[in-house]
Order: C-alpha cells, then sequence, then structure tokens
C-alpha cells in the first residue's frame, strides 16, 4: 500500500485519512499533516513513518528521552512493562544501540527499594548472563502474577502469566484457593 498500489477508492482513502488524523497526537499532528498528505493516506502514512523511523539525531534524542524518561509505578507495573517493550522497538527502529546491561542498569533504577530483591536477583546472576532488560521484565511480570495471586486468594479468579525456563509463555485462569471448610453441622463424630 505505501508503494501506491493497489490504489484506495475514494470514500476508503478519506475515511483512512480521518481515522489516522483522529489518533495521532497533537505533536504528531503539527509535525506530520499538512495540505498535502492529509487527504492522501499514501502520503500521510509515509510522512508518519518518516517522523518515527527516522534516524536523524534529533528523533533518536526523542526517541532516547522518551526511554529515559519512563517512569515506575508501583500501582501500574504493566505499564511500566509495555512502555519499556515499545522503547526498546522504537530504540532499535531509530538505530540506538545500547548494551543489554547499560540498558537494564538504568532500568533498574526506577523500581523502588520494596522491589530490591528483583534487582539483587539480575545484578547477582551467574556470570551476568541475566543481566538484559527481558529479564528485569521477566521478573517483573512474576512479581505481578504472585501480587495478583494474593489478590485471588480472597476469592476472585485471575489470569495470570507464567515463565518456563525455556522462555515458552503460559496464560492460564487460576481459581482462587481454596480454604478448608468446616464440616456441616451434625456430622461430628466422637470418639
Amino acid at each position: 500500500m505505501i508503494a501506491g498500489e493497489p490504489a484506495l477508492e475514494d470514500n476508503k482513502n478519506t475515511m483512512l485519512c480521518a481515522i489516522i488524523i483522529a489518533k495521532i497526537s497533537p505533536a504528531t499532528h503539527r509535525n506530520v499533516v499538512n495540505a498535502t498528505n492529509k487527504v492522501n493516506t499514501q502520503l500521510l502514512w509515509k510522512a508518519i513513518l518518516k517522523r518515527f523511523i527516522s534516524s536523524k539525531p534529533s528523533n533518536r534524542a526523542r526517541v532516547y528521552n522518551s526511554f529515559a524518561n519512563i517512569t515506575f509505578d508501583v500501582s501500574n507495573i504493566e505499564k511500566f512493562i509495555t512502555e519499556v517493550r515499545s522503547s526498546i522497538v522504537k530504540m532499535e527502529d531509530v538505530k540506538i544501540k545500547l548494551p543489554e546491561d547499560i540498558f537494564t542498569y538504568n532500568l533498574l533504577r526506577q523500581p523502588p527499594s520494596s522491589l530490591d530483591n528483583i534487582k539483587q536477583s539480575i545484578t547477582h546472576s551467574k556470570y551476568g548472563k541475566e543481566i538484559n532488560p527481558e529479564s528485569l521484565l521477566n521478573h517483573l511480570k512474576i512479581h505481578l502474577n504472585k501480587l495478583k495471586v494474593a489478590i485471588a486468594s480472597k476469592g476472585k479468579s485471575v489470569t495470570t502469566t507464567i515463565f518456563t525456563k525455556e522462555g515458552v509463555l503460559i496464560i492460564a485462569l487460576l481459581p482462587p484457593p481454596r480454604t478448608p471448610t468446616p464440616p456441616p453441622l451434625g456430622s461430628v463424630f466422637f470418639q
């Protein structure tokens, strides 16, 4: 489609332009949309790609600053994980290369001291093999799952994610843990 093939029908082109323009941020709108491309989906999309995948120093700085400004919120660990993964992809797109350990050390500064056990398990890993962003994100996901299970023990089902040693991702709906129930009245036996 970016090459102009197949050509879009006028009504589909107009609708797609409207959807794209409605979904982009005001800053992106100011920097991307102009009189020519606001009515041409293909030109609009090319301009968006040029802005976000450009390797120009200003774009690389914007992408890196976006990564550097990620904040950790204990009440929203999933948001942190998503933002980090998104930043990794964006940094690769604009050809920003950081050694994995340095990248991870930058991220390890974010979580509060209550998660020092996770930080230590990564920084004290055998031979430094686990000092990479994915390891940190997996540890945080496991911590998040433990929190979900703790909440579920209060009687609700919870979806959890499990990482195996081979890196396989398993998602399961766990029932609430069973609590011992007292025997029904009248069923107490005397010896």
